[in-house]
Order: C-alpha cells, then sequence, then structure tokens
C-alpha cells in the first residue's frame, strides 16, 4: 500500500513519537531534530501555512502608577484618573530633619490603543546630609506600567524599548519586564539596556505586560557629608502585527529547532485543556483543540523550509 506525503510523515512521527521525551534527554534537541529534519525532507512537499490576521487589543486590569516615597515617612501614590486613558502624572515628596533632606520623585506617560502600548517612565529621587547625624537619609522613585489585555485575533506582540540607570553616591536602579499569559510567564528580565521581544500572541487569552523602574538614592554622614541621586528610566513601545507563519511559535521568522522545542512538548501533551499546555495551545495548528498527527502535518513543511515567508 502506498502512503502519501502526510501519512507517511505522520507515520513517521508516531514511531519517534514514544521515545522522543528520552531522545531528547539523552541525545540533546539538534539530534533529534536533525533526525526530524530529514524524514520530512524525504517525505513532505515544501509548503507554509501562513496567518492573515492581525492583533487588536482591548485591555482590562490597568495597574499603572507612580509612587514617591522617603525615609522620613513621605508618600504619595498616583493612579490614572479613568483607567485606559491617557496616564501622565508625576508624583514627588519632600523631606528633612535635623541635617539631612530626602526628595522622592517618579513620572510616567503612557497610551494604549487597539494597535499597541507607548509608554515612559522614570524614578529620579536625591537625598544629602550636611553634618555628622547618624540618621540615613533616603528616597524612592517608582514608575511602573502594568496593564492586562486581550486579542481578538492571533497575531504577534513585539515590545521593544530601552531601560537606563545612573545616579552618583549611594544608588540603585532596578528594573522588571515581563509578559504572562494567564498567570503563566512568557518571558521576564529584570536586567537594564535595550530590549527587543517577540511573543505570538492568541484571541481570547489575558496577557499581562509590565515594564517599570525604580530608582534609590541613600545618604549618609561618614568623614564629609555625601549626597546621593538615582535616575531609573523606561522607553518601550508594543505594538501587534500579523503571524507570518503557522509554525513559527516563538515568533522569529523562522521555525526552527526552537519551534520544534515547543511544537514537541504540546504534541506529547496532546489536549489543549492540560493544565500544563501553554496558553493559547500555539502548536495547535488546526484550532481543534488536541496536538495531535494533524498539527504535525502542518508544522513539519515548514519546519523543513525553516525561513518564515
Amino acid at each position: 500500500m502506498l502512503l502519501d506525503a502526510s501519512r507517511l510523515t505522520a507515520l513517521a512521527f508516531r514511531v519517534l513519537r514514544g521515545t522522543f521525551v528520552r531522545v531528547c534527554l539523552r541525545a540533546g534537541v539538534n539530534e533529534v531534530s536533525l533526525t526530524l529534519r530529514l524524514l520530512i525532507a524525504a517525505a513532505v512537499p515544501a509548503m507554509l501555512v501562513a496567518y492573515v490576521t492581525r492583533a487588536g487589543l482591548t485591555y482590562s486590569n490597568d495597574q499603572r502608577f507612580v509612587r514617591a516615597q522617603t525615609s522620613l515617612g513621605g508618600n504619595q501614590i498616583k493612579l490614572p484618573l479613568t483607567p485606559f486613558a491617557s496616564f501622565t502624572q508625576t508624583a514627588v515628596v519632600d523631606s528633612a530633619a535635623f541635617s539631612g533632606t530626602c526628595h522622592g520623585e517618579a513620572s510616567q506617560n503612557s497610551n494604549l490603543s487597539a494597535s499597541g502600548i507607548a509608554a515612559s517612565g522614570s524614578g529620579t529621587p536625591t537625598a544629602g546630609v550636611t553634618d555628622g547625624s547618624s540618621l540615613v537619609f533616603g528616597a524612592t522613585g517608582s514608575s511602573v506600567f502594568k496593564v492586562s489585555f486581550t486579542s481578538d485575533s492571533d497575531g504577534i506582540l513585539d515590545v521593544q524599548g530601552q531601560f537606563a540607570g545612573s545616579g552618583q553616591g549611594n544608588f540603585s536602579a532596578a528594573f522588571v519586564l515581563e509578559l504572562s499569559a494567564e498567570s503563566m510567564p512568557l518571558f521576564s528580565s529584570t536586567t537594564g539596556g535595550s530590549f527587543d521581544v517577540s511573543s505570538l500572541i492568541f484571541a481570547g487569552v489575558t496577557y499581562t505586560l509590565e515594564v517599570s523602574a525604580t530608582g534609590s538614592a541613600f545618604a549618609f554622614f561618614i568623614i564629609n557629608p555625601v549626597a546621593a541621586s538615582a535616575n531609573a528610566s523606561f522607553t518601550f513601545t508594543a505594538t501587534t502585527r500579523a503571524a507570518t507563519c503557522a509554525g513559527d511559535l516563538n515568533a522569529d521568522g523562522f521555525v526552527d529547532d526552537v519551534d520544534f522545542t515547543i511544537f514537541a512538548a504540546a504534541y506529547n501533551l496532546l489536549d489543549c485543556a492540560d493544565p500544563v499546555m501553554t496558553p493559547g495551545c500555539p502548536a495547535d495548528l488546526n484550532a481543534d483543540g488536541v496536538v495531535d498527527d494533524t498539527d504535525f502535518t502542518l508544522f513539519a513543511p515548514a519546519y523543513d523550509a525553516l525561513l518564515c515567508a
């Protein structure tokens, strides 16, 4: 009996399926994926399955704020007056006692739209002491962008921006960048500098994006008065675009070994309702609620072609 290309591919993968996890652990993904690529090249004619939708965003759970604090009890928090509206606010608090001063300050300018997000924020505290006081004078400024959203269709979210930190004396600059889906982190970083990350997003899944910067400054007397200041800031955009091919599960423009490991893990779980499955079940390429041989016949040619059209 002759088998067509899709049946032969499915049969080959079923042979691999029973031992796939053990082989990955023992041999590593590269060897397994090379074997699979050779099987696909021999059995499947090249084709790509393209997405044509562009995601539009609807927002929920607005948690944006700016906060200024001092070690002498000063505290000011400002929130959006209207949830999901443009947010342009600065929180400022000044405190003084004995021979020291503290100044906490934080600001943010953020805008939400159906096609994406643009935001910037900073924390710019200062602290100083003028004589031999034994107290430590400190201040912080935090700018936190955090909102949840859903997409009206499948697509890709690109988040691009930069964290910057500077100061003098005793200071620190802390950053957070995180995207989660239904409380499951998709990417997370606390490193300064520029960032450029992309993620597939799926209709009906709730995502939460957090970008924040916190500056802290502390002044105390040693031999001479020591002043401190900090400047921690972020600027970023988050925009949506259409996904280019169905097998590109990490949205980098290629269907490669990274996508293979994502697909294989989902294939091993099978049921999109499994609580361990990635939210949105991106490997379910035909959207029937399971990741099975049918999805593999769609994934395989894209994996063989490597480059998204």
